[in-house]
Parts: structure tokens; C-alpha cells; sequence
């Protein structure tokens, strides 16, 4: 194998969550050119997700004395050093402000340098930062939140969501496999710590975590879309349940429990309640202007095209919790839980979590050394901490640079924390 056929190879596992194997490949490469940028990037990357702090710093070390002026590389410095020299700073700073056009990676090393000033507590600067790199990268994309892409792209989802509300009431369950496996669905937002509440789901020993597979999601959203009758539907879940077992055999999962972390399963939950019946669904909610300025700071937009603009990021919000509203109202039971009340009582909360969902309770769960897994999202430092509790929301210092997005997003909040209210007292 030539290194560029090694690194792609690197990748796929990566991507498959086989990180011995991509570890390997990846350190077969450095052997022989040490200097490998592809390579050094990936390892950072990799590192991260395994918790190896000494191999991670030691690649850092490595990656700043090649990364000359290449945006990725010094964008991955910034997010994962403990300590940024000025000469990193300087050259990320000149690279955004000399830019007359932004590239992917250019947007992404705006991210990173935005992050950084947040973690210094130079909120003005990062806020800045965030603003520019969102406004250069929708405009890039020809993907600007004006408000009439904004309400046609609400009027599209309300469309999807009559579609898969009107197959669900039409369908039936698909019998139950011989695997008779449970599903847990974290259907929560981006950025609400729900890759935090599915390592602890995950930590018992008769559970596996598939991360964020959402495998059926594609086929689903299709089904919806062009509004498909019911019967072919019913034929489409059979099929459906049966590839599903299927993947889940290739990759080596064969637990009683399986618990998934993706977003967008909330527009889809009751035909995947179809497809596996025995599905158990969580909405995780956490304060609103927390999210919202999460997914602003970070390369959310790939896939939430909203993430570029804060209003926009309101309209997805507040609609979400019209899509929980929707398919209680249409019979599916979606459990709410507060990621607030979790942090600030971890046994509690977790207690009942696991009570809702059918899983036997131990307070060990919530140390991270019980929860080993690699977390490949960008929560996977949050994730290996021990749970904290903040008494004031981290948006509070946005606040003064979007008054009126903020005022909405608390809106957002309390009409949250009623559900909560109302369903967990």
C-alpha cells in the first residue's frame, strides 16, 4: 500500500469507529515520512477521539513545525493545544483577515480561532469572529437565512411532518425480529448534551452505543417527501427493519439495547417506531441561547443549514418543539429531560432516566472511566469530563451583540422547561 491508500484507508475506519486499526495505518504513514500533514491531522483528530493526551501532544508538536500557513492544520493547533504560541495566533489571524474568498477550510479555521477567543473570555472577539466566518460561509454557499428562505424552509418541514404523521396513524408495527433488541432514540438538538446523556445510556454493559448512525433517516425523509401511501410504506419498513439488523450484525452489534444520538430522528420518530417497535424515544432539551450560540461558534452548517445566522437558529428551535408537540398529540410517547437538571443532579436525574427507559440504575455510569468509549463529535472533551453543573447560562455574554435573537431564544427556553414541567413533576 502507497501513504495516500494507507491514509484513505486511515479514514474509513475513522469513520467505521475501528480506531486500532485506522492508529495503526496512520503511524505506518508517519514512519515513513514523519512529516505527513495528512497524517499528523488525522492522528491529532484520532487522539482526540481515543483520550490519549501524551500521543495527542506529541502530534501537536509535530503538526506545528510542519503546518506552515495551511489553514486545516492550523485550525486543529488552536482547537486541541493546551497552550496556542502567538505565532499560530498570528498567522490564523492574517490568513482571515487577508482573505478575499473563503474556503472550507478557511471558514473552519475562523470556528477554531472564535472558540479560542470564547475559551479567553474575549467575548466581543469571538462573537466578531463567528459572525464574519458564518456570513462569508452562507454567502459562499449561496445558503443566506433571509426571511424568506427562512419560511419556506419551515413550510417544507411542516409539509415532511403531515406526511410522516399521516404514515405513522396508517401503519402498523413491523414484527418483532428474533433479536428482539430495544432501541433508545436521542432526538434532541445539536449541542444539548446528548452525546454526554448517551454515554452514560451506553455504559452499561448490555447496551452499545452506534453513536449518530442514522441509517434509516435518508429512506424515511424520502417516504415523507413524496407523501408515499401506506401500504408501500408497510413494505418499505419491513425492508428497512430487516437491512437494519443487518448493518447492526455487519458491525459487530449484538446487544439487548442500542441507543443512537441524531438530531434529525425527531421529523422521523414515529416510523422509526414502525420499524422497531419496541423504540424508546428522549428529547433532550437544554437552554435555548446555549444551543443556539454553541452551533454559531462551531461548522454546524453542513447540515443545519440555520447554523449561520441566530435567528434562523431560533426559527429551528421553536419549530422543533412543534414537532414534539405534533407526535404526542399523534400517540408516540417522547420522554422529555432536562439536560439542566441532569447536571445539576446527575444520580437523580439519571436514576430516572434509566427507570423511563428500562434500564437498571448505578451511580458508577456517571464516572467517566466507566464510559471509555471514543466520542467523535465535537463534545468529545465535554464527554470525558466529570458532569458540572453552570448556574449561568454561557449565552448571558453574547447577550449584548443579539439582543433581540436572545430575547426570542428565552422564549424558547421557558416554553421548553413548561414541557418539563409538565411532564416530569
Amino acid at each position: 500500500q502507497q501513504a495516500e491508500e494507507k491514509l484513505q484507508l486511515a479514514r474509513i475506519e475513522m469513520a467505521l469507529r475501528d480506531y486500532t486499526s485506522a492508529d495503526h495505518l496512520l503511524s505506518g504513514v508517519l514512519e515513513t515520512d514523519a512529516t505527513s500533514l495528512p497524517a499528523l491531522m488525522s492522528s491529532v483528530r484520532l487522539m482526540d477521539w481515543m483520550d490519549d493526551r501524551a500521543r495527542l501532544n506529541e502530534y501537536l508538536f509535530r503538526l506545528e513545525k510542519s503546518a506552515g500557513e495551511r489553514p486545516e492544520a492550523l485550525g486543529l493547533i488552536i482547537d486541541h493545544a493546551d497552550a496556542v504560541s502567538g505565532e499560530i495566533l498570528e498567522k490564523a489571524e492574517r490568513l482571515l483577515s487577508g482573505a478575499t474568498h473563503f474556503s472550507e477550510e478557511l471558514t473552519s479555521l475562523g470556528f477554531s480561532l472564535a472558540l479560542y477567543h470564547d475559551r479567553q473570555k474575549d467575548f466581543e472577539r469571538a462573537f466578531d469572529l463567528a459572525r464574519t466566518t458564518n456570513a462569508e460561509l452562507a454567502r459562499v454557499r449561496g445558503a443566506e437565512q433571509t426571511p424568506d428562505v427562512r419560511k419556506a424552509c419551515i413550510e417544507r418541514d411542516k409539509a415532511r411532518l403531515g406526511a410522516a404523521i399521516r404514515l405513522f396513524s396508517e401503519s402498523d408495527p413491523v414484527e418483532v425480529s428474533a433479536s428482539d433488541q430495544t432501541f433508545l432514540y436521542l432526538v434532541g438538538a445539536p449541542r444539548t448534551g446528548s452525546s454526554l446523556i448517551q454515554s452514560v445510556l451506553a455504559a452499561p454493559p448490555e447496551v452499545a452505543s452506534v453513536g449518530e448512525r442514522g441509517a434509516l433517516f435518508p429512506y424515511l425523509q424520502e417516504a415523507a417527501d413524496k407523501a408515499v401511501e401506506a401500504g408501500a410504506f408497510q413494505r418499505l419498513a419491513v425492508q428497512l427493519a430487516q437491512a437494519d439488523q443487518s448493518g447492526l450484525k455487519r458491525m459487530g452489534i449484538n446487544t439487548k439495547t442500542i441507543v443512537d444520538k441524531t438530531p434529525h430522528h425527531l421529523y422521523v420518530a414515529g416510523l422509526l417506531k414502525r420499524i422497531n417497535p419496541s423504540s424508546h424515544f428522549v428529547n433532550v432539551f437544554r437552554d435555548a441561547g446555549d444551543v443556539a450560540m454553541s452551533m454559531y461558534l462551531r461548522p454546524f452548517s453542513s447540515f443545519f443549514a440555520e447554523a449561520t445566522d441566530l435567528d434562523a437558529l431560533g426559527d429551528m428551535l421553536e419549530f422543533r418543539l412543534d414537532v414534539y408537540k405534533a407526535w404526542r398529540e399523534a400517540g408516540l410517547d417522547i420522554t422529555p429531560f432536562s439536560y439542566e437538571r441532569f447536571t445539576a443532579n446527575p444520580e437523580r436525574e439519571g436514576e430516572r432516566l434509566f427507570s423511563v427507559v428500562g434500564l437498571n440504575w448505578d451511580a458508577e455510569y456517571l464516572d467517566p472511566s466507566a464510559r471509555p468509549e471514543a466520542v467523535p463529535t465535537f463534545s468529545s472533551r465535554q464527554v470525558r469530563q466529570r458532569i458540572s453543573h453552570k448556574s449561568t447560562p454561557h449565552w448571558h455574554a453574547y447577550q449584548a451583540f443579539a439582543p433581540e435573537a436572545f430575547d426570542r431564544l428565552s422564549e424558547i427556553t421557558r416554553a421548553q422547561n413548561a414541557i418539563i414541567e409538565t411532564k416530569l413533576t
